[in-house]
């Protein structure tokens, strides 16, 4: 599937690049900008007039609509007051999601722009969603993905969530048309961003494997060449590092060369293949789809059963053949915390670019 699919339940409401959509967005950001709380005064609409390029016509219609929505409300004798400036505005906001065809086929990716639709749904954001066909090979420009540039030039987006890295160019664009781009994901590479606690996890996990008795330990991963990798590799060697043990250049990087079980079971074979001097005892395992194919490798051969520290999906949890181990990702945290930034940020457009963690959860349980 490719392309734009448009989920429009709030169109009849507003039109998102019209200009009564506009001169509504204009009040709420008059509001959060300076802080008004309920009751506080509201510019006349002549003062309105005079600091816009919107017409009397225009303003009329969008206070109309941000009193049937409970933003505002009229009081005799007063005038336009801040009635609640939390209240929804059906459809006021419109946010574009893009997933590629490759991070579509990734259970992790797919659940988490799941969990973007139905929480930007709960709020006064609508949204559309920007399919690619194309595999990601590093940062992508928004031409990956049909239709959005268009809409971009078009005026018809004010925000754009991605789990796919944005190139600079790209990013810079949306910024210069008053769009807000958020990245969220683990990888570190964008100003403004959501990401999952890597390092920390990483650095837990080794004191983990080193309380069970773990002297020889190892990462496994398939993506080991993405940017985002020298987290884990920067808290594996912090890791060590705390507890007094070596890195072995080589051998405690372990690379699985295609992703999920079977590549877990690849991983499996290399290292039943060396000698067991050479065998890490304790692994830590980037994917949960590695460590299913790892774990069943594992219990097969019989005659070796490292400790494995995994890195899983909380919402999605997966059997394994061995104990082991797991760190839980909130996939649904990563989600609201993006959405609260992409709507803190849009209704006060002062409010700076910045990154936000989402930690994983030691779970306490084993297979």
């Amino acid at each position: 599937m490719t392309g734009l699919v448009d989920t429009t339940e709030n169109a009849a409401t507003l039109t998102a690049d019209s200009q009564v959509a506009k001169a509504c967005k204009r009040v709420v950001r008059h509001i959060h900008a300076h802080g008004l709380k309920t009751g506080a005064k509201l510019p006349t609409q002549a003062e309105f007039r005079e600091s816009t390029e919107f017409g009397n016509a225009t303003l009329s219609a969008a206070m109309r609509i941000l009193v049937e929505a409970g933003v505002l409300t009229r009081k005799t004798g007063v005038g336009t007051v801040v009635a609640d400036p939390e209240a929804r505005v059906p459809g006021l906001w419109t946010v574009g999601l893009t997933l590629s065809e490759e991070l579509h086929q990734a259970p992790f990716y797919s659940q988490l722009v799941a969990f973007l639709q139905a929480h930007l749904q709960k709020t006064d954001c609508r949204f559309r969603l920007y399919l690619s066909p194309g595999k990601e090979a590093g940062a992508v420009p928004f031409s990956f993905f049909p239709g959005l540039e268009n809409d971009l030039a078009a005026g018809r987006l004010d925000a754009l969530i991605s789990p796919s890295i944005i190139d600079a160019a790209s990013w810079a664009r949306a910024l210069a048309l008053g769009v807000i781009p958020v990245y969220v994901g683990a990888e570190e590479t964008l100003p403004c961003a959501v990401l999952i606690e890597q390092q920390t996890m990483v650095r837990q996990a080794v004191a983990l494997l080193v309380r069970q008795g773990c002297r020889r330990l190892a990462v496994a991963s398939h993506e080991h060449s993405r940017p985002g990798f020298h987290y884990y590799w920067d808290g594996f060697q912090e890791g060590l590092a705390a507890a007094g043990l070596p890195v072995t250049a080589g051998e405690s990087v372990i690379c699985g060369p295609v992703q999920g079980a079977r590549g877990g079971m690849q991983i499996a074979a290399e290292l039943l293949a060396r000698p067991r001097s050479r065998r890490p005892d304790g692994i830590m395992v980037i994917d949960d789809r590695l460590a299913v194919g790892m774990a069943a490798a594992f219990r097969e051969a019989g005659d070796y059963a490292p400790q494995l520290v995994v890195q899983c999906n909380q919402q999605a949890p997966l059997a394994f053949a061995l104990p082991v181990t797991r760190f839980l990702v909130d996939v649904e945290a990563l989600a609201v915390r993006s959405v609260e930034l992409v709507r803190t940020r849009l209704r006060d457009a002062a409010q700076p670019e910045r990154v936000l963690f989402v930690p994983q959860q030691l779970a306490d349980y084993g297979i």
